[in-house]
């Protein structure tokens, strides 16, 4: 199966400089005058402030195998698909570091306030780049959109998927939308529409098993639906030992078939 990677580009928080060589000791500074605290302590407050503004600049939601990341998982980490937590994350030129505690997270002060700078980052990403491949050639309802970024947030989007939806020219689809998130800069996804959903299903599943098990930067080999309702999404993958994929149509992707005319009985 042809790949649909994109490599990364440089990109985001750039470090400080290096330190330069000490300078000749400067004269005593005069005592501060009476009732006033030391001026050197507003100047920290105010580099404090101005360097957490500087790394909340560069903040984003990051999409993690839950089971990849040491223990314990930090108590903010929320799951947005089974199996997946979103960390917050801080891009460098040539990496990512993921906030692996609560602590870390607290010094940015705190999950709600470095979401809300991490989403609004999110959003001003560039677009992702889209192909579009029909499974059922000629078939408008197997439609399946595999879309790569160049950066490492590219399942990220999944937190605005009406966003993106609505960037494909798409209404949130009435009867739910099947996502894969095989790796780090690809996201892939089929609206719901029609019978052409079961061939959508089997190539979203051969995308996300062969782009994360072949390609760098792996996060997940299962397919998910996201139910129309904003319930939570659903694993609807699974692997036997042997690693044979089973698909389970249950749950509301049953009741997603079920009102499609798909399921019988």
């Amino acid at each position: 199966m042809a790949s649909f990677y994109r490599s990364r580009r440089g990109r985001g928080y750039e470090p400080p400089a290096p330190a330069q060589a000490p300078a000749a000791p400067a004269p005593a500074a005069p005592a501060p005058a009476p009732g006033r605290g030391p001026e050197p302590l507003e100047g920290r407050v105010a580099a404090d402030a101005e360097a957490l503004e500087a790394v909340r600049a560069h903040l984003y939601p990051r999409l993690r195998w839950a089971a990849d990341l040491p223990e314990p998982v930090p108590s903010y980490a929320a799951r947005p698909l089974p199996g997946v937590v979103e960390l917050a994350a801080i891009d460098h030129p040539t990496h990512v570091t993921d906030l692996l505690s609560d602590e870390a997270v607290e010094q940015l002060g705190g999950w709600p306030a470095a979401r809300e700078a991490a989403m609004a980052n999110l959003r001003a990403l560039p677009a992702l780049h889209q192909d579009t491949i029909q499974a059922v050639p000629g078939r408008a309802d197997s439609v399946v959109h595999v879309l790569t970024s160049s950066d490492y947030f590219g399942p990220s989007r999944v937190l605005v998927l009406p966003e993106v939806l609505s960037t494909l020219g798409l209404e949130r689809p009435a009867h739910g939308v099947l996502v894969a998130v095989p790796n780090q800069q690809l996201l892939a996804l089929h609206p719901v529409a029609g019978p052409g959903v079961v061939a959508a299903l089997q190539l979203l599943a051969r995308i996300s098993t062969g782009e994360h098990d072949q390609l760098p930067g792996a996060l997940s080999r299962h397919v998910y639906f996201v139910p129309a309702s904003g319930a939570a999404a659903e694993q609807v993958t699974s692997f036997a030992e042997d690693g044979t994929l089973t698909v389970r149509v249950e749950g509301a992707l049953a009741g997603a078939f079920s009102a499609l005319g798909l399921l019988g009985g």
